[in-house]
């Protein structure tokens, strides 16, 4: 019985943290579509200051003589940050679904064995988009620094640890879809 007093407290912790993000999320919903619709608040700015810096007489240089700021950039910025907080709040609910059943006693369930396959499948997403955001940065800063001797190279990364942790959820997902399998047969059985 205290096994699911303390699930159930979970259950609660998560329940409030996935309404709470979901508030937060829908704020930050409104604002990047205030903003996409209507970026002349973003666009104040239209002639930065003359700026250049260098590093050890040209070894590494940065001008922003005639840099005009880039909308596009902070408008991406925010719809990744949008989309990743839906990402989170998927996972919430995914997480409160999960200790709601196991407050109840339920563990091996259907609904358990889909909560922990989305999990899995979020964050296997969500390791091959991380590397976009910096690619996509990085070519649009990329033709302000110059290097004497050298160049840039821009590539694209997957997150290990993120996609290790998917992998490693998938197959906890495989084993326990298993295992409710054989819970529905032991309760037929019986």
């Amino acid at each position: 019985m205290s096994n699911r007093n303390g699930y159930r407290i979970i259950f609660n912790i998560m329940n409030f943290l996935f309404w709470a993000h979901l508030v937060v999320t829908g704020i930050a919903l409104i604002c990047t579509t205030g903003l996409l619709i209507d970026s002349s608040i973003l666009k104040e700015a239209k002639e930065s200051p003359n700026f250049h810096y260098s590093i050890s007489d040209g070894v590494l240089g940065i001008n922003l003589n005639n840099y005009v700021p880039d909308v596009q950039i902070l408008q991406f910025l925010m719809v990744c940050a949008v989309v990743i907080m839906i990402f989170v709040a998927i996972i919430l609910w995914n997480f409160r679904v999960l200790f709601k059943n196991a407050s109840k006693g339920d563990l091996f369930v259907s609904s358990n064995t889909k909560s922990i396959f989305c999990i899995g499948i979020i964050l296997l997403i969500q390791s091959f988009a991380s590397g976009f955001p910096k690619v996509y940065i990085a070519t649009k800063i990329t033709p302000f620094v110059h290097i004497a001797d050298g160049s840039f190279k821009i590539s694209y990364s997957v997150n290990g640890i993120l996609l290790v942790a998917a992998i490693f959820i998938l197959f906890l997902g495989v084993f326990f879809k298993k295992a409710v399998e054989i819970a529905q047969e032991n309760e037929l059985t019986i």
